[in-house]
């Protein structure tokens, strides 16, 4: 990929990244007088990176110098770029900025009302037609899938189509702040991606049974896998509604675990005559200890949440310590406060969805994917599942993208219960999109035509070149150096995939090349007959109707006179075909 050069035009003033963040937090200083609290709450550390600072005080600053003078390469710090906040604190403003973190600082900007404009530089506007389908808001089908021969964009696609069914109003004008609202879905964990493997199954995907060690003990508990997982968090927000706070158990629960966090000798709870001691929560497991004896016990978080919402009665031993838990939860509320939750989609992205055995992944639940079984439908339809017995649907606002290379595997060979309840688009090469530019000659658009055509002859159209291949070559402005990059295309990308299609079938690969047409010094694979007289003598004893062996040698990438530098090698690949 080109280097980014994006530039940022702000106050009349065109500014690089790092003196863009310098420009919007002088200018919000100015603007709103802001303390050096308000500051440290607008543009938090985290814009920067995890463990970041968008600026430092004087006192840091110093502190930081006395250890180590890193900090003088890190942080604008002369005396005409130093700030002053409104209660009069000196900050220096950090200049680590760049493609991974300055999205993040434009977004709050804009948020904070600040009109910043992006000038794109020509070697990246180039991007936007091989990758950006549409930037409109139409509406994503529940289940879709991605498929097509490799280097054709589907990763790219897949983050579009994932941002598209979770924000169907998100606009975006380049890939850069397309990229910045998949990192934040993804961050606020409503976009997931699992790959799927040959050895991949069921318990992996929606629950089975797992064991720890506790103690001296080894203890069984049911694990949820991902799909089972988004689904309940999906489940959570796919109704607008407005609930006392007191009757909504996550926000109530939320609170209890950041109490638990906070105490390190756990939560006392009370009940009727006594109380137990909550220690800590994992895997869906509550943990506690008795008032009396040395022995852990465990609750079910699935089953109190149950029991909160009137969904399940517990009778016998436990029922005392979940009606008390439950009534410990209820004191975190304050029963005038309304709890507002609106409806949001999620996206579960399932990356080579082809190489699964689909019926022994979903099981049962390949029903409950439906749009019309859905959760919320007219024939929405639940079911118990066999390790936990907890009921199931799947919610509405859950949208599911798969991914599928076909030259891994025929659509043609595909489970038919997965063909039915997916829309499948498909993605193929698009030489077009070169517009037939030229490297020292060669016209990309008719090299990546002729090799498909004749890949297409020989083997089929699910196992063509995808356009990606040639990207960087097209996308780099240096002539010399995108020649470089087409000849490493070719190296580590075109005759690897060819070699696997043709199963070392040196004949079709050289078709493919158009060897078959071009001169001798052209040629990228040579043909040589070995015969067996010369090799083995003439009583050898093969038994054989031909004379002799017809090795082939593909030409070395390295060398002052290799054919791979030479243009007219590539050219003569296409110029037979009109």
């Amino acid at each position: 990929m080109a280097r980014d050069n994006t530039k940022y035009k702000f106050e009349e003033s065109v500014y690089g990244k790092g003196r863009l963040v310098h420009a919007v937090v002088a200018t919000y200083i100015e603007r709103y007088d802001a303390t050096l609290a308000q500051l440290e709450q607008i543009f938090p550390g985290s814009l920067q990176n995890k463990n970041g600072n968008v600026f430092i005080t004087q006192q840091e600053y110093d502190e930081r110098l006395s250890k180590s003078s890193d900090v003088e390469n890190r942080f604008y710090n002369k005396a005409e770029d130093r700030l002053l906040t409104h209660d009069g604190i000196t900050i220096y403003v950090s200049n680590q900025w760049g493609v991974g973190n300055v999205e993040g600082f434009y977004q709050q900007a804009i948020k904070q009302g600040f009109t910043i404009e992006k000038i794109i530089s020509p070697s990246q506007a180039t991007l936007e037609p091989f990758f950006t389908a549409s930037n409109e808001n139409t509406m994503s089908p529940l289940n879709q899938i991605l498929y097509g021969p490799p280097g054709t964009g589907k990763t790219y696609h897949t983050m579009e189509s994932a941002v598209k069914a979770a924000e169907p109003t998100f606009t975006w004008t380049n890939r850069d702040e397309l990229k910045a609202e998949y990192v934040r879905l993804v961050g606020d964990k409503r976009i997931r991606f699992v790959t799927f493997h040959q050895s991949y199954g069921y318990e992996e995907f929606v629950e089975g049974l797992s064991a720890k060690t506790e103690g001296n003990q080894i203890a069984y508990y049911e694990k949820d896998g991902i799909f089972k997982t988004i689904s309940e968090d999906a489940d959570k927000y796919r109704v607008t509604k407005t609930v006392e706070s007191d009757r909504d158990f996550d926000s109530l629960w939320a609170k209890f675990l950041t109490e638990l966090s906070q105490n390190e000798n756990g939560i006392r709870v009370n009940t009727i005559r006594t109380f137990f001691i909550v220690t800590d929560v994992d895997n869906n497991t509550i943990r506690f200890e008795k008032d009396k004896g040395d022995s852990t016990h465990s609750l079910s978080v699935k089953t109190l949440k149950a029991v909160f919402n009137d969904e399940r009665e517990i009778k016998g031993g436990l029922n005392p310590y979940y009606s008390s838990l439950i009534k410990h939860l209820s004191a975190y509320s304050n029963q005038t406060d309304t709890v507002h939750i609106d409806r949001k989609n999620f996206v579960l992205v399932i990356d080579e969805i082809n190489r699964g055995n689909i019926s022994k992944i979903f099981g049962e639940l390949i029903t409950l994917i439906e749009p019309s079984k859905r959760k919320g439908a007219e024939e929405e339809i639940e079911l118990v599942l066999p390790y936990s017995g907890d009921t199931f649907s799947v919610p509405d606002n859950l949208h599911i993208i798969g991914t599928m290379n076909t030259a891994d595997r025929s659509l043609a060979m595909m489970d038919t219960a997965l063909r039915r309840r997916f829309d499948f688009i498909e993605m193929m090469p698009k030489p077009e999109l070169f517009n037939n530019k030229q490297i020292k000659g060669i016209d990309l658009t008719r090299l990546l035509n002729a090799l498909n055509k004749r890949i297409e002859a020989l083997y089929d159209r699910e196992h063509t070149l995808g356009h990606a291949f040639l990207f960087p070559a097209y996308n780099e402005q240096d002539e010399d150096k995108a020649f470089e990059l087409l000849k490493a295309a070719f190296k580590n990308k075109i005759i690897p995939l060819l070699e696997e299609y043709f199963y070392d079938d040196w004949n079709k690969i050289r078709l493919v090349l158009g060897d078959n047409q071009k001169s001798d010094e052209l040629r990228f694979v040579k043909v040589h007959n070995e015969y067996y007289d010369s090799l083995f003598g003439s009583e050898h004893g093969l038994e054989t109707y031909e004379e002799s062996k017809t090795r082939y040698t593909l030409m070395s990438f390295n060398g002052e006179n290799s054919v791979w530098d030479n243009p007219q090698a590539y050219i003569a690949v296409y110029a037979s075909i009109k």
